[in-house]
């Protein structure tokens, strides 16, 4: 457990106050994990439900590729850099694109050696109608922006569809 010291939540609605503390867990732990994500599908799903305009909600799926497990931390680092610099990106607010949630993804695989798929799904608001030239300007943008050129996006409808898991326990 790792303090933040004097950082305190305040509710908008309530204004109850509650101080916060920081916890270094493992999301390898089924029962963590679940009770990890069970927190982040409340404030994705109040997010959705409270969105001025749900068409404007949309999700990129973003591949860092596959990594050897002993290589993890090395990439997971560099993955959670290049997230951070293109939810800071000076161009999204050209485009008029506000990042609200991204995380980090693993699936496993085992061909001799464990192998890790890094991807993450990022929940972003779309603060104007881009119409097909600009849209297709800001996937290139974000394709180019990650070395692996992978980039997805889709509608969003559900929570459960942006986080769903961090490790899946039937794959470890």
């Amino acid at each position: 457990r790792t303090e933040r010291g004097e950082l305190t939540i305040i509710g908008m609605v309530s204004g109850q106050t509650e101080a916060v503390a920081d916890y270094r867990n493992c999301n390898l732990l089924p029962i963590q994990q679940s009770r990890n994500t069970s927190g982040m599908h409340k404030s994705i799903s109040y997010c959705i439900d409270t969105a001025p305009r749900k068409s404007s909600l949309r999700m990129l799926v973003v591949s860092s590729g596959w990594c050897r497990f002993d290589e993890y931390r090395k990439h997971h680092k560099a993955q959670t850099r290049r997230m951070s610099k293109f939810a800071a990106h000076p161009k999204l607010k050209e485009f008029g694109i506000n990042l609200i949630y991204y995380n980090v993804e693993n699936t496993i695989k085992r061909d001799g050696v464990a192998m890790l798929n890094l991807h993450s799904h990022v929940l972003f608001e779309s603060t104007r109608y881009l119409g097909k030239k600009k849209w297709k300007q800001f996937l290139e943008f974000a394709r180019n922006f990650f070395p692996k050129g992978y980039v997805h996006d889709s509608k969003i409808q559900k929570a459960k569809e942006v986080v769903k898991y961090c490790f899946k326990p039937s794959e470890f």
